[in-house]
């Protein structure tokens, strides 16, 4: 899940000044934000910056960044590398990058709308992507990949089919960001509990977070034993696969959250919610950091940065991979796509750029080594590691790899949607999971009613949208459905 990482105000000075070493790095010759030695990836920042010229064709991107402040510093950063890879080796296109940052399908879609202001290639995630396709606003890109004979396992395979719908590809990863878990162990070593093995099952860490849970860090407050992340329609997905389950059937029309599979997975989770051993929300880093309200946290790929800075060399702490449940090894990923607005007047040089961005390394590994953030390609996750380690010394012996494990592993599941009325059915899960959560439902009883309004939701959705069709034949448009885009706003 693409995230401006929350973190704490007292760090909001120590990640500018990593940017500002990142750019120091950087124009030294790739050495890295932390001092270490970088990718080499600086050396193209020091190339002169093509003027824009007349003739020349325009393409405005949406960059994927993590942890870091869309900035002027940031932006020159971007658009120094562009000018010195991509607008270099394209001498009649130049890229620049969306002053607006990533996100923002709304705002996008007016700009596309009005015909001007819009980015050719978009950068967003969660449920941004059902946003843009419940108005028909993405570029299918099959015929792109065919032509150029890029395989889909060049990406983690549940990603690339999470941005896919009636059997085409309408998104391509900007970076995969696996779930796995952070510890204290110096919490563990004041109580006595031993470090867990990375083989432990769901069992021994409930019981390990039930020990750690009986501590108190201050008076009258309690440390949870584990923070699973936000508990919300984006997550619950995984904790089906977690199980042997699945959240919808092959043709995205029928919700089974209600099957024994995910009544079971909501049943442990539940429980350790209402014994106040573990807690669901988007504390993530910042629950270890500090008083550590928290011994145990699942943290994403977007957390990286915090790691490094909220905890680094301040505490005793680790890296585990989740614990095997029993459908074996499930955890989160994120959503995060790169796509090609069809509102762009150059196709097919915005696939150009596209492709630039997901499937050729020298982008990726340009922002691995000023932002931490993983990449897409399976390939780079070993080189990821390197510059990491390299560019922040506090990562240096964390059990990084966890995060390359999970993508490379296939066993971690991004979000996904439901064909029709997409975000209408996710708020529904939402606040269905939500009441489980507090206990003011059974989880049976819960996941009974949750699926039963979506499929509800569901085939109003698959009915409307065919009688839109039916009477767009008769009174044919040209350009994208304007209504159903401003109904999804």
């Amino acid at each position: 899940m693409a995230r401006t990482t929350g973190g704490l105000a007292s760090q909001r000075g120590t990640r500018r000044q990593m940017l500002r070493w990142s750019a120091g790095a950087a124009a030294a010759g790739g050495a890295a934000a932390w001092g270490g030695r970088g990718s080499g990836a600086g050396r193209v920042l020091a190339a002169a910056s093509p003027a824009t010229q007349a003739g020349v064709t325009r393409l405005v991107f949406q960059p994927n960044y993590q942890g870091i402040s869309y900035n002027k510093t940031f932006i020159g950063i971007c658009q120094e590398y562009l000018d010195g890879t991509f607008n270099a080796q394209n001498k009649g296109l130049r890229a620049t990058l969306y002053p607006g940052g990533w996100g923002n399908p709304s705002g996008v879609i007016v700009e596309s709308i009005a015909g001007s202001g819009y980015p050719d290639v978009v950068d967003s995630c969660c449920d941004d992507f059902a946003t843009y396709m419940a108005g028909d606003w993405l570029l299918p890109l099959d015929s792109y990949l065919s032509q150029d004979n890029i395989p889909i396992s060049s990406w983690s395979v549940p990603h690339v089919q999470a941005l896919s719908a009636g059997g085409k590809h309408y998104g391509l990863p900007s970076y995969d960001g696996p779930g796995i878990v952070a510890y204290r162990q110096d919490v563990l070593d004041g109580l006595g509990i031993a470090y867990p093995d990375a083989t432990w099952t769901y069992t021994e860490a409930a019981a390990i977070w039930e020990q750690c849970a009986q501590s108190t860090y201050a008076p009258g407050k309690k440390r949870y034993g584990i923070s699973f992340l936000s508990l919300d329609d984006g997550h619950i997905n995984w904790w089906m696969h977690a199980w042997n389950g699945v959240e919808m059937d092959a043709t995205q029309t029928h919700c089974l959250v209600d099957s024994p599979q995910g009544v079971g997975a909501l049943s442990w989770l539940s429980g350790l919610q209402t014994s106040r051993v573990g807690i669901s929300d988007s504390g993530e880093v910042g629950r270890l950091a500090g008083a550590c309200t928290a011994a145990f946290a699942m943290v994403g790929g977007w957390n990286v940065f915090d790691l490094a800075t909220e905890l680094g060399n301040k505490y005793k702490w680790d890296l585990l991979p989740v614990p095997a449940f029993p459908g074996g090894r499930a955890t989160y990923d994120n959503i995060d796509f790169y796509a090609i607005n069809k509102a762009t007047a150059h196709p097919d040089e915005a696939w150009m750029l596209l492709k630039y961005l997901t499937y050729e390394p020298g982008w990726q590994v340009f922002q691995m080594t000023t932002t931490l953030i993983e990449p897409c390609l399976v390939s780079l996750w070993s080189q990821w590691q390197t510059i990491v380690e390299q560019a922040a010394p506090p990562l240096k012996g964390k059990q990084l790899h966890w995060f390359q494990d999970a993508a490379q592993g296939g066993y971690a599941w991004p979000t996904i949607f439901f064909a029709y009325n997409a975000i209408q059915a996710g708020s529904i899960i939402a606040a269905g999971l939500s009441r489980i959560g507090s206990g003011a439902i059974s989880p049976a009883a819960g996941l009974s009613q949750m699926a039963t309004q979506v499929d509800a939701v569901v085939a109003a959705g698959g009915r409307e949208q065919a009688e839109a069709a039916t009477m767009a034949s008769r009174f044919p448009t040209k350009g994208p459905a304007i209504a159903s885009v401003v109904a999804g706003i």
